[in-house]
């Protein structure tokens, strides 16, 4: 190069980063589906649980996390199920409301397996509560036995209506009329309205 060249540099941005899915729940493959395009690596450890064997019931790190292109740092900790003492008999507990991972505990004391018959989305439940079961609280259950819940995987999305130009009154009450929580902002030296909603 002749001194006084122009050099041109293209500065690497890092590797990618994507949002860590939630696979608690989910076998190992179905994960995997869930981790597709992101270029990471896994390990799994096996851990006896009250939980179908094959079965996520642990994930490093929590959904949401950022991860890194290529990372090989997510474990899944895995169910290889537990024997059960059959003559054992207790009462079913509600389970409708409680995190996922809260209840695998106490599904082991009470020595009755755990399975998540499917997902679906709920207002009435935040995502990784325990929207149905089916065996009813208070049922008589053996040692051995399984319940099967539907998990939920958070409120029902909406598509966000376009409000621009609607007066204060019917911009909310179109808000609030798809259950979402609607904050008002006035910017005074403006004379301008925000809109954000909350939840």
């Amino acid at each position: 190069l002749d001194e006084g060249s122009t050099i041109h540099v293209v500065v690497s941005k890092g590797f990618k980063e994507n949002s860590m899915p939630n696979v608690v729940g989910l076998t190992v493959a179905e994960a995997e589906d869930e981790l597709k395009g992101m270029n990471v690596s896994y390990d799994t450890i096996e851990e006896s649980a009250a939980v179908v064997p094959g079965i996520i019931i642990k994930q490093i790190p929590e959904k949401g996390t950022l991860v890194k292109e290529y990372s090989s740092d997510i474990k899944f900790v895995v169910s290889k199920g537990m024997d059960f003492d059959e003559s054992i008999v207790n009462k079913m507990p509600d389970l409708t409301g409680k995190k996922y991972e809260e209840i695998i505990e106490e599904m082991t004391q009470l020595q009755v397996y755990l399975s998540v018959k499917k997902s679906d989305y709920n207002n009435n439940y935040d995502e990784g509560c325990i929207i149905e079961q089916d065996v009813s609280a208070g049922t008589e259950i053996h040692g051995g036995d399984m319940v099967n819940v539907v998990l939920c995987l958070g409120h029902i999305p909406v598509e966000m209506p376009n409000i621009k130009g609607e007066n204060i009154d019917d911009a909310v009450a179109t808000l609030e009329g798809l259950n979402l929580i609607v904050k008002k902002e006035v910017i005074e030296d403006k004379g301008e309205v925000n809109y954000s909603v909350i939840e």
